[in-house]
C-alpha cells in the first residue's frame, strides 16, 4: 500500500505534469500561431492507425488520471488494482521518483526547444519546422521517451496490476506513434529529415 506522502506526491506531480507539459504549452503555440496543437484525430479518416493510438492514449489517460485524484484521497483504490510487493522498497521509490523528475524536466526543456512545431498527434494541416537542435541533437524523441520514464516512475512508486498494464501499453503506443510520425516528417521534410535520422539515434 503506497504511503500518504507517495499518494499526494503523485496527485501533485500530475497536476505539475498537466499543467506545464499540456496546457501552457499548448495555450503558448495557439497565442503564437493561432492552431490548436491538440491534434486528436487525423483529419483523413476515422479509422486510422494514427486515430487508433490516441483514442488508446486518451483512454489510458483518464483511467489514470482517476486512479491518481481517487488515490489521494482513499487508498483502498490501490488494494483493488492488484499489488506487486516485490517493488515495495524504498529503493524503488527513489528511483521511481528520480525517474519522474529528470523526465519532467527534459520533457519541459524538449517542449520548449520546439516552439511552434510542438504538437499531441501528427498535425497533417499545417507544416511544421524540423527542430534538430538543443536536446533534439543527442535523441529524435526526447518527449516520447518522457513518456516511457514517467509510466516506469509511476510503477515504480505504485506497483500493481494496472500501473504495469498502463507501462507496457504505453511502451507499445509510444513505439507506433513514433514511427507514425517519422513516416509524416520523411514526407514533409525529404532528405533534410532522412540525414537528420542518419545523425541521431531514435532514442538515447
Amino acid at each position: 500500500m503506497p504511503s500518504p506522502n507517495v499518494r499526494i506526491g503523485l496527485l501533485i506531480y500530475f497536476v505539475l505534469f498537466l499543467g506545464a507539459c499540456l496546457l501552457w504549452r499548448m495555450m503558448r503555440v495557439w497565442k503564437k500561431t493561432k492552431i490548436n496543437p491538440l491534434m486528436l484525430q487525423s483529419g483523413l479518416s476515422k479509422d486510422t492507425a494514427h486515430d487508433y493510438v490516441t483514442q488508446h492514449f486518451k483512454w489510458l489517460s483518464l483511467i489514470s488520471a482517476l486512479i491518481f485524484v481517487y488515490g489521494a484521497v482513499d487508498s483502498r483504490i490501490y488494494s483493488w488494482l492488484i499489488p506487486i510487493p516485490y517493488f515495495l522498497g524504498p529503493g524503488f521509490q527513489y528511483f521511481g521518483w528520480a525517474i519522474l523528475g529528470i523526465s519532467f524536466v527534459i520533457c519541459v526543456v524538449a517542449q520548449t526547444q520546439m516552439g511552434n512545431s510542438w504538437r499531441v498527434g501528427i498535425d497533417f494541416k499545417n507544416r511544421t519546422e524540423l527542430v534538430h537542435q538543443g536536446i533534439f541533437r543527442a535523441s529524435r524523441n526526447p518527449i516520447f521517451m518522457t513518456m516511457i520514464g514517467t509510466l516506469l516512475g509511476v510503477f515504480l512508486l505504485i506497483p500493481n496490476a494496472w500501473t504495469l498494464v498502463l507501462l507496457i501499453q504505453g511502451y507499445t503506443i509510444v513505439q507506433i506513434q513514433v514511427r507514425l510520425e517519422e513516416q509524416h516528417l520523411a514526407t514533409l521534410h525529404g532528405d533534410h529529415y532522412r540525414r537528420y535520422c542518419s545523425q541521431v539515434r531514435r532514442w538515447f
